[in-house]
């Protein structure tokens, strides 16, 4: 996985950001998240939640990030203090206000591509989204991705995905909770 994309490229931009959908298009709420939820809980009831609270990036959220798929999630948890909740995306779909400097420097809990992967235009830049969101795991962290059927812009079969899962470092299992949706666990520092 050692080819390098610019994601700032504006022919790369404009390829992902027209498969960008209009708020209320697509599911409500997309697997990705129904999963994401369950990990959160998981983590809080398992004692694994820290005192500043889970840290959440939503990769690819959007240009509606506050009314999105992603909301759900922050109005749940981070009401009760229990999540820390960043959000990326490129070109015109990234709203000015979502990312924070801070950002960069972080480790996240829990990263969500939730129909990120499909709309790629290569098997370069998908590796190299997925490399950078495997990136911003924490040690024991998860990584929640769905490779819907439509669109897939790389033409890579579900058995493809999988063996690109496979590559990544520090992969200590991974499995799919709901068709189509995979959860990654990274290992843990000793």
């Amino acid at each position: 996985m050692s080819t390098v994309v610019n994601f700032n490229d504006p022919s790369y931009t404009e390829q992902v950001n027209r498969t960008s959908r209009p708020a209320g298009v697509g599911p409500r709420e997309p697997v990705c998240y129904r999963v994401a939820e369950d990990l959160i809980e998981e983590r809080i009831n398992s004692g694994k939640h820290s005192k500043e609270g889970t840290f959440v990036l939503d990769y690819g959220c959007g240009r509606d990030f506050l009314n999105g798929p992603g909301s759900r999630l922050r109005q749940q948890f981070l009401a009760a203090g229990h999540l820390f909740m960043d959000f990326w995306d490129v070109g015109e779909s990234m709203p000015p206000a979502a990312w924070q400097p801070e950002s960069w420097n972080r480790d996240y809990d829990l990263v969500i591509l939730s129909s990120v992967l499909n709309v790629q235009p290569s098997i370069e830049h998908l590796r190299c989204v997925l490399a950078e969101a495997w990136d911003w795991v924490a040690p024991g962290g998860s990584l929640v991705l769905n490779f819907p059927k439509e669109p897939r812009r790389v033409g890579l079969s579900l058995f493809g995905l999988m063996t690109e899962l496979e590559q990544l470092p520090e992969l200590e299992r991974y499995y799919q909770p709901q068709k189509l949706v995979f959860q990654l666990q990274k290992e843990r520092k000793q």
